[in-house]
């Protein structure tokens, strides 16, 4: 599991920040996902999003900034970066984060057949968390 936090901001009150903030995440993931597990033509697909969003008591658009991240997940991994997600609002978050996303990925295993190491039909599960915020307050 990889853990980021990035600096401190203040609750979001504007989906289209929120958004920004959301893809930020997503490209902080995907970094992350390459790192752990080699490439990210291992990625089989992505299971499952948890999108918690540190949001005013006014702000309704959830689903919204986590779709955010989820678009470019599909932009990456086609139809297969569209996983089941679920978005809620938080009062707070550690450090005033703005968007704290958890991920589950069905990654390929290798399988070495003689000299040669080749994906197989075989995965398993991994989860990636990472939260990201604004130094400035701005997306």
């Amino acid at each position: 599991m990889a853990v980021i936090s990035v600096a401190s901001s203040e609750p979001i009150s504007a989906s289209n920040k929120a958004t920004k903030r959301a893809r930020a995440a997503a490209l902080s993931m995907l970094s992350n996902i390459r790192l752990l597990v080699g490439s990210l033509d291992r990625v089989h697909r992505v299971v499952k999003v948890l999108g918690r969003v540190n949001a005013t008591p006014d702000f309704k658009e959830h689903p919204k900034v986590i779709n955010g991240l989820l678009d470019l997940m599909a932009d990456v991994f086609g139809e297969n970066g569209r996983g089941g997600r679920a978005a809620v609002g938080m009062g707070s978050l550690s450090d005033q984060i703005a968007v704290e996303v958890e991920m589950v990925l069905e990654i390929r295993r290798r399988v070495a057949v003689g000299n040669v190491s080749r994906q197989a039909h075989h995965v398993g599960l991994g989860s990636c968390v990472t939260s990201i915020a604004d130094p400035n307050g701005d997306a």
